[in-house]
């Protein structure tokens, strides 16, 4: 019985393949004659002959493969390729001989994929059924494919499919043919049949020669089951089959707690399922942390999922149970630490703002921060985290004087040369509407750190509020480098400044002109897509919704699941009240990508809002609110929306707060019209 030739071996990319005096290919020297009168014509002893010629060329071929020397590894190449040629002219029907000198083609240097090719084409002429061969067809055209470039070539890549088929039926579980398919599909844009690929690459065995997709996409290439499951769950997500991806994902989060990527797979697909289909997959990761509570982010990503899916009450009763049992045995309490942010978080959730503050003095406290000063870097970048989320939460819930009190105790614990107290008092006078006195202060902390940029940045902002919108845009032309035209790259970010600015201050024309200039200079993807938003916004702005409205649409085609592209059209689209329920599902989707993001938050909250769910409108815009964000649009929103529910109170406190951060009169106006007409 024959066998087929093996083509499990190592790359061996340092040696040479070159065989002294074989000037002509083999492709051109062996015999192709194989009509239907050859193999009859060829007796038993033949035969025989030439199967042991094989098994002598795969003796040498083992050899070869074995040798550290550049001499001997060309000397046992050269008589492998000699035995081959032999069994062939031996017996012109012996499919494995053929394949044999294909595999040989792929090891010589210059890498030989043509010869290789005429070998391995005439292996399956003569045997349709010779596996080896038509893995070494599928691997040499996935890499004349470009499908891991930017050229590809369409005409490879159907034959690379074609031939991974072909691996894949005479192999089923051939985990390196479905994973190639998967890619193939994927970049035609196949999803069912990727879908379909991936689950049997999942099901396959783990291969133990992957040359030709580590080729192609890397040393670093990774096709084991863990790796399918992931990408199932993936390509599962971005079909709505939601249920399907948990599924599939739940029980590997189960068993392999440290697998980051399953986790953040998991946790996007629970952000898009409904609750009774979310319960499975938080269930998976709760029995991952309890087996793993010192693998934090495991303990992140169920109490992300819990706070996401507002359940913050069980999040809370989570961490305290893990944190329980931690204290019990962890000798080093400061590596409680970002279990007790975490904590504090949910109790915000959870509106508990007294609970939060314990939360997160605890945390003070365990890394001696409490009432002593941060002696360290590491010391104060800890102590300005944990402070600020302190003064944000007393903020949140409007208890200024209590967040006033944190931001002297924070002056203690970091001294008196850490501008961090000074810049969050500035928030608070803004806040609050004390734009003068914010004035004063931002420009005495920038006489004493005159080289902090953001301080600039920020003082730009503050004379905008104080009418003052042409000072503040020169404040900011000061730092550029290049301070006349023509503009630089080095400016770039200066520019988006301004041109926020003028948006801002409701003169969008300027901030076209801004735009347009900082446009010449953008050079990389990232830069021209800033401009076209920024534009975008600009022309909305300006109220030319159709241009604003073009210029996402078509950022989209290009980058459809662009979160920043996602939420700017959902909110033009929702404020216009156009296609709401399409608008929801663009902002959900970036909300899903960010679900921290204040911005995305806000806009899915003021399109429920507009769909008149008032419930889940104050959801979102509360946690926005939560996420620090000192917004006037947001406040503005919430505003609204409990004015709507009849918390007339809580409506005036909230309009107030945006009133205090209006950064034009128009916007200003309105809101005192508001302020005017409520009971």
């Amino acid at each position: 019985m024959r066998i087929a030739f093996s083509t499990t071996c190592i790359l061996i990319l340092s040696l040479t393949l070159n065989i002294e005096g074989q000037t002509e290919s083999t492709s051109q020297t062996v015999s192709t004659d194989l009509g239907a009168n050859v193999s009859s014509q060829i007796t038993r002893e033949r035969r025989e002959q030439a199967y042991a010629k094989l098994l002598e060329g795969q003796r040498y071929y083992w050899q070869m493969i074995r040798q550290r020397s550049r001499l001997n590894f060309t000397n046992y190449a050269k008589l492998a390729k000699q035995a081959f040629q032999r069994a062939i002219e031996l017996d012109p029907t012996l499919s494995e001989a053929y394949t044999a000198l294909a595999e040989l083609a792929i090891y010589s240097q210059p890498v030989n994929l043509e010869e290789a090719l005429a070998m391995a084409n005439t292996a399956v002429k003569v045997n349709p059924n010779n596996f080896g061969a038509h893995r070494i067809l599928a691997g040499i055209y996935s890499l004349k494919s470009g499908i891991n470039g930017n050229k590809y070539n369409s005409e490879f890549a159907q034959k690379a499919i074609q031939e991974w088929k072909e691996v894949t039926r005479l192999d089923p579980r051939n985990a390196e043919g479905w994973a190639f398919l998967s890619e193939f599909y994927e970049k035609e844009g196949r999803q069912e049949e990727k879908i379909e690929a991936l689950r049997k690459w999942l099901s396959s065995a783990t291969p133990v020669d992957t040359r030709f997709y580590r080729m192609v996409f890397g040393g670093w290439a990774d096709i084991s089951p863990e790796t399918a499951a992931v990408r199932l769950g993936r390509a599962l997500i971005k079909s709505n089959r939601i249920q399907e991806a948990i599924e599939i994902l739940s029980p590997i989060a189960a068993d392999q707690p440290e697998n980051g990527d399953v986790l953040d797979a998991l946790r996007d697909a629970v952000m898009m399922a409904e609750p009774d289909v979310a319960a499975k997959a938080i269930s998976a990761l709760e029995q991952a942390a309890m087996a793993n509570p010192y693998n934090y982010p495991v303990v992140e990503a169920l109490i992300g999922v819990q706070l996401f899916v507002g359940r913050p009450l069980d999040a809370v009763n989570r961490l305290k149970t893990i944190i329980a049992n931690l204290q019990a045995s962890e000798k080093d309490k400061k590596q409680l630490t970002p279990y007790y942010l975490k904590l504090g978080e949910s109790y915000l959730e959870a509106e508990n703002l007294n609970e939060a503050i314990e939360a997160y003095e605890e945390a003070l406290k365990i890394n001696n921060l409490y009432n002593s000063q941060a002696t360290t870097e590491n010391d104060v970048y800890l102590a300005e985290r944990i402070f600020s989320y302190i003064i944000s939460a007393y903020k949140v819930f409007g208890r200024y004087a209590e967040a006033k009190v944190a931001i002297e105790r924070a002056r203690l614990v970091l001294g008196a040369s850490n501008p961090f107290p000074d810049k969050q008092m500035i928030s608070i006078l803004v806040e609050t509407g004390k734009k003068q006195e914010a004035l004063q202060t931002i420009k005495s902390l920038r006489n004493r750190f005159p080289n902090d940029e953001n301080l600039v940045l920020q003082e730009a902002q503050i004379l905008a509020r104080n009418q003052r919108l042409e000072e503040g845009i020169n404040l900011i032309k000061s730092l550029m480098k290049q301070k006349g035209k023509p503009m630089v790259p080095e400016d770039f970010r200066y520019l988006i400044n301004v041109a926020e600015l003028y948006t801002q201050a409701d003169q969008p024309r300027s901030a076209i002109m801004a735009v347009t200039e900082f446009q010449k200079i953008a050079q990389t993807p990232e830069q021209k897509l800033i401009a076209k938003i920024l534009l975008s916004n600009a022309y909305y702005q300006a109220g030319n919704f159709a241009e604003a409205e073009k210029i996402l649409s078509d950022v989209l085609q290009q980058s459809p699941d662009n979160p920043l592209v996602l939420n700017n059209l959902g909110y033009f689209l929702v404020e216009q009240n156009k296609q709401v329920d399409k608008a929801v599902e663009m902002i959900k989707k970036a909300v899903r990508s960010d679900p921290t993001n204040p911005s995305y938050l806000d806009s899915l909250g003021w399109a429920y809002f507009k769909l008149g769910n008032y419930n889940e409108a104050e959801k979102y815009i509360r946690r926005a609110i939560r996420r620090g964000a000192d917004s006037t649009e947001i406040y503005d929103h919430m505003g609204d929306i409990l004015n709507k529910q009849g918390k007339y109170d809580a409506a005036r406190s909230f309009w107030q707060k945006a009133l205090n951060l209006a950064m034009n009169e128009k916007q200003a106006e309105q809101i005192r019209e508001k302020l005017r007409r409520i009971r």
